[in-house]
């Protein structure tokens, strides 16, 4: 089973939802009959949260039988039955006292009640809806889930669909929390845009960054000596980087930006002066703890740099300032580390060291149209070297 990613779809505002396209509701709505269909093969299951995403949707499931690719099948022929079924989705408004019963006995996120098997995740989900806002369900045959909607009218307007994958995912995206089964799957109003789609991915992994860059010999990720998620350029590689960077460094120069270096990481007191800590602290690596002196009681706590800002504030500070001198444009080239989950880890795409190409500028409030103006024509000159059209 593969990591997912923990960028956990956060729950849609009532507003939000009012506002789902119509494809997003038709996918809420396969979600939801997913559930359905899982539930006929495995009634143990335990559900959390079925929302639709960017190119399908998913559920988190509690199972002790691990799905693969090799249940896909058989769920999606009980998916076609209750397509076929056409049952009707109803919205129930509950209390949220009946809400709380009703999850206590195991009728949430599933066909009938449970006794001694209480729905779980579902009582936590309930402490995320907030006071005052209405609670409902949505009834599609046996099915009934905690959920605000909407969806579509019956689970025979469902068009297209297939299941995809299966990954694993912490409840609410923490990893304090249990790990969860994820099912994805993508829906579309017709087979021809679902074959579509598909087409259009099996050349997307013709230009995995990943699978070029291992058969160019570009760069390799050591996760057993180095550690996952952070890249080790090789020589082919290294040099498209610092052409790169050499390309920036010029365009930069010519529009009035100074360049700067700063250290790798930096003590706490600056992080909590410019409010990442504690804010930032879950996407910070642990403190390294330094006795600068032998005799010291307390230890000094540094932080691996997560972001240039700070310093570049720092260096904006290291000497006395005229309105004279702004605008005063910072630049670099920082190395900086982040801490990103396992799951969250993606090629180059998600890393937990990077080169950050940053700039700071400060100027003063008439000058900052003028700025403001001066760096989108810069991003615009970069996307027309790179031939990038498709950028709103």
């Amino acid at each position: 089973m593969d990591q997912q990613p923990q960028n956990q779809a956060e729950r849609k505002s009532l507003d939000d939802r009012n506002r789902m396209s119509e494809l997003e509701r038709l996918r809420h709505s396969c979600a939801h009959v997913m559930a359905t269909a899982i539930l006929r093969l495995w009634p143990e299951a335990q559900f959390a949260a079925g929302p639709p995403v960017e190119n399908g949707f998913y559920y988190d499931v509690d199972l002790p039988h691990r799905i693969s690719p090799e249940d896909f099948p058989r769920i999606e022929e009980e998916m076609k039955k209750e397509i076929k079924a056409n049952h009707v989705f109803e919205k129930i408004v509950v209390t949220r006292e009946q809400a709380i019963r009703d999850a206590q006995s195991g009728r949430l996120g599933a066909l009938s009640e449970r006794p001694g098997n209480p729905s779980k995740f579902k009582l936590g989900n309930l402490e995320d809806i907030p006071e005052g806002e209405p609670i409902s369900y949505y009834r599609n045959g046996d099915f009934i889930d905690l959920c605000a909607g909407p969806h579509v009218m019956r689970t025979g307007n469902i068009g297209a669909f297939k299941l995809t994958s299966v990954a694993s995912a912490y409840y609410k995206g923490d990893e304090r929390n249990p790990q969860l089964q994820r099912i994805y799957g993508t829906a579309f109003k017709t087979k021809a845009e679902l074959e579509a789609y598909f087409k259009m991915l099996e050349e997307a992994k013709k230009r995995d960054h990943r699978k070029i860059g291992a058969e160019m010999g570009l760069f390799v990720i050591d996760t057993e000596y180095v550690g996952p998620g952070m890249p080790l350029w090789l020589p082919k590689g290294t040099v498209l980087a610092e052409e790169l960077e050499q390309l920036a460094k010029e365009t930069e120069f010519a529009a009035g930006y100074l360049r700067v270096r700063t250290p790798h990481l930096a003590r706490e007191k600056m992080y909590t002066t410019s409010g990442h800590l504690p804010y930032y602290a879950e996407s910070m690596f642990p403190p390294m703890e330094l006795k600068e002196a032998p005799d010291a009681e307390v230890a000094d706590r540094y932080f691996l740099k997560a972001m240039n800002c700070p310093h570049h504030h720092r260096i904006f500070a290291a000497e006395p300032r005229s309105y004279r001198d702004l605008p005063l444009r910072l630049a670099e080239y920082g190395c900086c580390y982040r801490y990103e989950q396992s799951g969250e880890l993606f090629g180059l795409m998600r890393v937990r060291s990077l080169n950050m190409n940053d700039a700071h500028i400060y100027c003063t409030a008439e000058q900052f149209a003028a700025e403001f103006n001066a760096v989108n024509e810069m991003y615009l000159k970069y996307f027309k070297i790179f031939g990038v059209e498709k950028y709103v």
